[in-house]
Parts: structure tokens; C-alpha cells; sequence
């Protein structure tokens, strides 16, 4: 069980991002783990990559140790971080974290009683379940430049083969899960949202449980919380992954409609579906025309003028996307206008 902080201002200022680099280490995981059911197209671009960068993925995402190093997937600084970002995130990763996340894959520096614990198994047990380091990861040990760079390489060359021919309906489905998130926040706002991906019942005002196979007490952790959907489920209910700060979280969650990509009948083909097809009916048909008709700052009573509905009707629109992170404000004279944020004009694009 994991029991997680979630104070008023914890969801009132989380945040969702869509991570290149997550979805990737999650495709690695589904090939890796036995009885997944990955699919035909996914080991069949899997063995088309070059042996080495594969022995080395092979080795960082290995189910048998129950840990993957969280250096692989970087905490996405922005709500959409390009590939190039996360690659160079990768590279930059600090000494004392590797040393750190690679001593609990392998047998290099003593196993923490905190992480023994985290797992729910002894000292022992967790020392159990680390492999013997290759020569790059004990270089590595030494020198964090070592593995990060040959790291990054092989990601790029796993992107390219694994994901690249399916981003656009993964990109899809990912944005089409946070438009549902967007509407859940501008009905019942961030609380009812939050609550109802996390699964609320045990929630006390304070702090959440979670069932997992995990046992950690993260209640102190009153920063930021990062929530990242994942298109290919390989995820439990929830992930726990490598924030900035000891005080954030950053949660990796299976988003709805993952089925587009990963069910039977996927090819992973870009073409086999309308991606956009039903946005408006996640984030609503008003919305979403009112979303459309920003395209320069308008006022709420221009925008009604335009659009043939009542000026109250599109204020209240217009509060419910602003409170949705869509939607910014500035007053010019005695008129505020409206225009779409950065996050909004980019899903704005794929519609």
C-alpha cells in the first residue's frame, strides 16, 4: 500500500503531461515482461533493433529485478516535452541518482533498507534479485557518462523503430485522455478530477491510500503533483516515478481508450483510426467551438457575437477553460480578453 499526500493545494495546482520517453520504457516493459500479451507489431520492431542498443535496454528494463532505473524516464519539466528534451535529460542525469537507481538493479553499493522496505521484502531479498552489473554499468559507477550517453542512443533508436510509426495514434489517445481529465476539472473541478483517476474512497482529506504491491508513506511529499497517462497499460493502477525534488510526485497512470493501441485488433498503425474522432464530445461541442474561434484574444461578448450564442453562456464557458489551464485572461482597457494557452493551442492543432 502506498498512502500518498493530497492536501487542497496539492489539486489545486497538479498537473497532467504527456511524456515521449514514458511511453517508450512502458513498450519495453510490455515486450519484456512474460504473459503481457504485447501484441504481434511491437517484438516485431523490437527485433529489428541493433543487438547491442537492445542487450542494453534489455539489461536497464529487466522484470526480473521488479525495478527499472527511473533515469530513463526523465520528470517532464513542461506538459508537452519533446523527445530531443527527454534524450537530453537522459545525458544529463546527476552521478549520485545513477549510483543510486543502479544499485537497486544491480550489485553495486549496498542495498537500502528504505528501498528493501518500499518493495515489501528484506535486505536480503531485494540483494536477491540484482544482477551482476555489465562492464558499462560498472564504468558507469565511476563516470555517469559512461551509460547515459550509450543510454540515450539506444532510446533514440528504439523511439524511431518502436514508436515513431505509431505516435500520431498515440499522441491521440493520449490527448483525448486528458481532454477527458480537462472536462472532468471544468464540471466538478481539479479535486473531483484527481480523485476520481487516483480512486477516492480512500481518501481523508489529507492523504490517500493506494493498494499496490509497494509499501511506502509518501505523505510528506506536499509539493507538486505530476500526473503522466500511459497508452500502453504496462502500468499498474499507479506508477510511482523519479521527481525533481524530494517533496514532488510524479504519478504515471494508464489513460482511457489505451485498448486504440494495444487491443487485439491494433496493427499500431497510425491510418487504422480517426484519433480525433469524439474530442468534442470529451470536452464538449460548445467548448471546443469556443476553443476554435479563439484564434487572436477575442472578448467574451465578441466571441458570443461570433459565435450566435448568449454573452452568458460564453462567459460561463470561458471561466470553466480557464480554470482548466485552456484558457488565460488579460484586461486591456475596460474589456478582458481571452486567448488560448500554449498547452490548449497544441491539442488545438491536432483537432
Amino acid at each position: 500500500m502506498i498512502r500518498i499526500s493530497l492536501t487542497s493545494d496539492q489539486l489545486a495546482n497538479a498537473r497532467f503531461a504527456i511524456s515521449p520517453l514514458l511511453q517508450l520504457s512502458m513498450a519495453i516493459i510490455r515486450i519484456r515482461t512474460p504473459g503481457s500479451n504485447p501484441g504481434p507489431w511491437l517484438p516485431q520492431r523490437w527485433r529489428s533493433l541493433s543487438p547491442g542498443n537492445r542487450a542494453l535496454l534489455e539489461h536497464l528494463v529487466s522484470p526480473a529485478t521488479g525495478y527499472i532505473p527511473d533515469f530513463i524516464n526523465p520528470y517532464p519539466r513542461t506538459d508537452r516535452p519533446s523527445l530531443d528534451d527527454e534524450l537530453a535529460a537522459v545525458c544529463a542525469t546527476p552521478h549520485e541518482r545513477l549510483r543510486e537507481e543502479l544499485g537497486r538493479a544491480v550489485r553495486l553499493g549496498p542495498v537500502t533498507p528504505e528501498y528493501a522496505a518500499a518493495r515489501g521484502v528484506t535486505v536480503a531479498e531485494a540483494d536477491a534479485r540484482r544482477r551482476t552489473p555489465t562492464e558499462l554499468e560498472r564504468a558507469a559507477w565511476e563516470d555517469p557518462r559512461a551509460l547515459t550517453e550509450p543510454t540515450a542512443e539506444a532510446l533514440a533508436e528504439a523511439w524511431s523503430l518502436l514508436m515513431e510509426p505509431s505516435w500520431p495514434l498515440m499522441r491521440g489517445v493520449l490527448d483525448a485522455d486528458i481532454w477527458y481529465r480537462v472536462r472532468q476539472i471544468s464540471v466538478g473541478g481539479v479535486q473531483d478530477a484527481v480523485l476520481d483517476l487516483l480512486g477516492g474512497d480512500r481518501w481523508n482529506g489529507s492523504t490517500l491510500e493506494l493498494d499496490t504491491p509497494l509499501e511506502a508513506d509518501l505523505s510528506h511529499r506536499t509539493g507538486v503533483i505530476v500526473f503522466a497517462p500511459c497508452v500502453l497499460d504496462a502500468l499498474p493502477p499507479l506508477a510511482l516515478l523519479c521527481a525533481p525534488t524530494p517533496n514532488d510526485l510524479y504519478l504515471g497512470y494508464p489513460c482511457r481508450g489505451h485498448g486504440v493501441a494495444t487491443g487485439p485488433f491494433s496493427s499500431g498503425r497510425a491510418d487504422d483510426i480517426d484519433v480525433d474522432a469524439g474530442l468534442s464530445d470529451l470536452v464538449g461541442a460548445t467548448r471546443l467551438r469556443v476553443i476554435e474561434a479563439l484564434t487572436e484574444p477575442h472578448s467574451g461578448r465578441a466571441l458570443a457575437s461570433r459565435l450566435g450564442v448568449s454573452a452568458a453562456t460564453v462567459s460561463y464557458h470561458l471561466s470553466r477553460l480557464h480554470r482548466g489551464g485552456l484558457v488565460e485572461r488579460r484586461r486591456v482597457g475596460k474589456e478582458v480578453l481571452y486567448s488560448l494557452t500554449d498547452h490548449a493551442a497544441q491539442i488545438k492543432a491536432r483537432v
